[in-house]
C-alpha cells in the first residue's frame, strides 16, 4: 500500500519540522518489537534533512528529506503488516531511524 499524495508528505515534513528539536530522544521503533529501550538523538532538524547520532553509531548520520519521503510512501503499509521491513530497506540505509521518528510523530503530537 502506497500513500501518493505528496501534500500530505509536506503535511507531515512540515510538522516534524515544527515538533523535532535537537536533542530530541527518539526510541527505536518497529512494528513487530515495538519499542527496543534503545534510543538515538536528533541533533539538527534542517529544510531538507534531519541528522541524527546515537545508539550504535560512531558519527553523525544525515537523514534527507527524500529518504523519508520513500518511507513515508509505504508507511501505512508496513503499520499493517502488508509491507514487510525487507520491503524497506532498498529504499534507505536509515529505515531504522524513519520508522522510529515516523512513530514518534504519531505517539507524541
Amino acid at each position: 500500500m502506497l500513500v501518493n499524495d505528496g501534500d500530505e508528505f509536506e503535511r507531515v515534513w512540515a510538522r516534524l519540522g515544527g515538533r523535532l528539536e535537537s536533542g530530541t530522544k527518539i526510541l527505536y521503533w518497529g512494528v513487530r518489537r515495538g519499542y527496543s529501550g534503545r534510543a538515538f538523538r536528533v541533533t539538527c532538524v534542517g529544510e531538507r534533512s534531519i541528522a541524527i547520532t546515537g545508539s550504535g553509531l560512531s558519527v553523525q548520520r544525515t537523514i534527507s528529506k527524500e529518504e523519508f519521503q520513500r518511507i513515508y510512501a509505504r508507511w501505512r503499509g508496513y503499520c499493517n503488516g502488508s509491507i514487510q521491513r525487507q520491503a524497506l530497506r532498498p529504499l534507505s540505509f536509515n529505515t531504522s531511524f524513519t520508522l522510529s521518528i515516523f512513530r514518534w510523530l504519531e505517539d507524541c503530537c
